[in-house]
């Protein structure tokens, strides 16, 4: 158990359908310092928000 923060924890298998499209896909995105966020879903969409996302908070520093 751990105290003093969370563990994230995720898969990196990609998929379409019921084909795997890559076994190397990265679902935990830096944001910011302390902040991450684990994507779910469209690959494309969870990487471009995580970019604006990380990009405004940067901006709001």
């Amino acid at each position: 158990i751990y105290a003093d923060g969370v563990i994230l924890g995720a898969d990196t298998r990609a998929t379409e359908n019921t084909v795997v499209s890559d076994k190397n896909c990265e679902k935990i995105h830096y944001l910011a310092g302390n902040m991450y966020c684990c994507g779910a879903g469209t690959a494309a969409d969870t990487e471009m928000t995580t970019q604006t996302v990380a990009s405004q908070l940067e901006l709001q520093r």
